[in-house]
């Protein structure tokens, strides 16, 4: 999926935590997203599921959150966010993101387990400009390999937040 741009209507879903809303939601293994443009995304922007050896590469995000209704880490608002499935081969069976523009979001990039089952798995955030993330530019939780490396992060509340192996 690549070229182009999405624009969704300037509004926001802030009543539920787990993404119930994506512009562009994926539940398979090996898709790459590109080249794209998403502009007010009302939950999250790319959100891959349960998948493997997925891409999300030089893709602009313009999330246009609106402050009032920020009021704790549990505002699911994000670029791009990645729930593992709980079975992999290797921690390279992960999400990769990279060469990507991301403003206006609660998270820029957030990987965790939406489930409450311990998923490990890693993710690869390389080369990434984040701008204005209210809370956090990229959050990882329950990881096994997080490599985040090479990014930008203007004006971002916590630039990286990970945890795990």
């Amino acid at each position: 999926m690549g070229a182009g741009s999405i624009d969704s209507p300037a509004v926001f879903d802030g009543v539920n935590t787990r993404p119930t809303y994506a512009v562009i939601w994926i539940e398979a293994n090996g898709c790459d997203v590109y080249g794209i443009t998403l502009n007010n995304i009302p939950k999250i922007g790319v959100l891959y599921e349960n998948g493997t050896r997925g891409r999300v590469l030089g893709v602009t995000v313009n999330g246009n959150f609106p402050l009032v209704d920020f009021n704790s880490t549990l505002t699911v608002h994000g670029a791009v966010a990645y729930n593992p499935p709980a079975v992999a081969d290797s921690v390279f069976d992960a999400l990769i993101v990279s060469d990507c523009v991301i403003d206006s979001c609660v998270q820029g990039v957030f990987t965790g387990n939406f489930d409450g089952v311990d998923k490990q798995l890693g993710i690869q955030v390389v080369n990434n400009f984040f701008s204005r993330c209210l809370d956090h530019g990229v959050y990882c939780i329950v990881n096994n390999g997080a490599v985040v490396s090479e990014n930008y992060f203007y004006n971002c509340y916590d630039p990286i937040v990970v945890d795990g192996i």
